[in-house]
C-alpha cells in the first residue's frame, strides 16, 4: 500500500510543519525559506492529527486513516527524543482536532471543547459547541490565553479568555462557520463561513468587526486561513486553486505592499483581488506566512496533500510589490 499524507499542520509560530501519514509522521523546519527534515517516525498505522509544540520533540498524535496507529478516541502525547508516548488521554468519542500551548492542551470532539492543564493533564474547562465535524478551533500563543470556537448557535463564536475565566459570544456569519484563525498575539480573530465568499476580522477585546474582505462571488471551500506574524496581512486559499492575501492596515506602506494585485473589487474599498497560485484546484493545500527575522519580509509556504511544498515571497520593484514564486520541493 502506498503511503499517503493524512494531515498537514504548522507549529505555533510557523517555524516548522508536520505531516501525518498513513504510517507515521515527519517534521520539517523552515529557516529563511529553506526546508530541513528535523525528525520522522514510522508506526504500524496512520495519524490524522500531528501537532508539534514549537521546535521541541513533543507532539500530539491521534490515529486515523484506514488503519489507525492509535484509537481515534485517544490523544497521545509523544516525546520523540524518548521515542515513546509519555501520556495518553482517552475520550468517549472521536477526536476531531487538537492544539496545544506550553501550558494547556485543547481537544475538540464532535460537540464540545475540552481544555487540559499540560502539567498534570487535569480538566480545566469543558465548553459545548454546535456540531463541529471539522474540529474548528483557534488558539492564541503569546501572553493572552484566548480560545475561540463555534457556539451552540450556528454562525456564532465563543471567545474564551482562560486567564480571566470569562467568555463572550458574537455573531460572525449568517451561515455555518467553516474556519477561524487568531492572530499570534490573540488580539484579532478572522472567520469564514460555509459560503467561502467573505472573510471577517474581529477585535477580541471589544467583539467589534474591524475588516470585511471578499474572496469572490462564487461559493468556495476555504482550506486555510492565517495571519502574518505582525498581524498586517491575512492569507487564505480555497478549492478554487487561488491564494488570496488581504491587508489589514490602511496605511500607504501596506497599500504599496499589496499593489501587485490586479484589480479592486467594486463596492469593497481597500479589498484586493487575488493572485493566482500554482495550487491545483480541489487538492487540499495548507498555506501560511512563515516567520522571518528580517523586518517587513513576508514569506509564504504552501503544502499540498501530495507532499509538494511551494514557496513565495513579496518583493518590491519600482515602487510596487509583487508576489514571487520560488522553487517547489517534493518532501513526500
Amino acid at each position: 500500500m502506498t503511503e499517503e499524507i493524512l494531515s498537514i499542520s504548522s507549529n505555533q509560530d510557523n517555524t516548522c510543519f508536520a505531516l501525518g501519514t498513513s504510517d507515521g509522521f515527519s517534521v520539517y523546519g523552515i529557516e529563511h525559506m529553506r526546508l530541513k527534515e528535523r525528525f520522522k517516525r514510522t508506526f504500524s498505522g496512520g495519524l490524522k492529527i500531528v501537532e508539534l509544540l514549537y521546535k521541541t520533540n513533543l507532539l500530539l498524535l491521534v490515529g486515523g486513516g484506514s488503519n489507525p496507529a492509535f484509537p481515534p478516541t485517544k490523544l497521545i502525547i509523544w516525546d520523540d527524543y524518548q521515542n515513546k508516548a509519555i501520556s495518553e488521554l482517552d475520550h468517549d468519542s472521536e477526536i476531531i482536532s487538537a492544539k496545544f500551548r506550553k501550558d494547556i492542551i485543547i481537544v475538540v470532539l464532535a460537540n464540545k471543547v475540552l481544555v487540559y492543564d499540560f502539567k498534570n493533564l487535569n480538566h480545566k474547562e469543558v465548553f459545548k459547541t454546535c456540531p463541529n465535524p471539522k474540529g474548528i478551533i483557534a488558539v492564541s500563543y503569546l501572553e493572552t490565553k484566548i480560545v475561540a470556537f463555534p457556539s451552540v448557535e450556528e454562525g456564532k463564536v465563543v471567545i474564551a479568555d482562560l486567564e480571566k475565566e470569562t467568555s463572550t459570544t458574537i455573531e460572525v456569519h449568517k451561515h455555518e462557520i467553516s474556519l477561524m484563525a487568531l492572530s499570534l498575539d490573540g488580539t484579532l480573530l478572522a472567520t469564514t463561513s460555509s459560503e467561502g465568499t467573505l472573510i471577517r476580522v474581529w477585535r477580541i477585546e471589544t467583539g467589534d468587526k474591524v475588516k470585511e474582505f471578499r474572496r469572490g462571488k462564487s461559493v468556495a471551500t476555504i482550506y486555510s486561513l492565517s495571519f502574518s506574524c505582525d498581524s498586517k496581512f491575512i492569507v487564505i486559499n480555497s478549492n478554487r486553486g487561488t491564494i488570496h492575501i488581504f491587508a489589514l492596515t490602511n496605511d500607504s506602506e501596506a497599500q504599496n505592499r499589496m499593489s501587485w494585485v490586479s484589480n479592486i473589487i467594486p463596492g469593497f474599498g481597500g479589498v484586493y483581488s487575488c493572485c493566482s497560485s500554482p495550487v491545483t484546484p480541489e487538492i487540499y493545500t495548507h498555506v501560511f506566512f512563515s516567520q522571518d527575522d528580517i523586518k517587513d519580509k513576508y514569506n509564504i509556504i504552501g503544502i499540498t496533500l501530495e507532499g509538494v511544498v511551494m514557496r513565495f515571497h513579496l518583493e518590491k520593484k519600482g515602487g510596487k510589490t509583487d508576489i514571487v514564486s520560488e522553487e517547489c520541493t517534493s518532501v513526500f
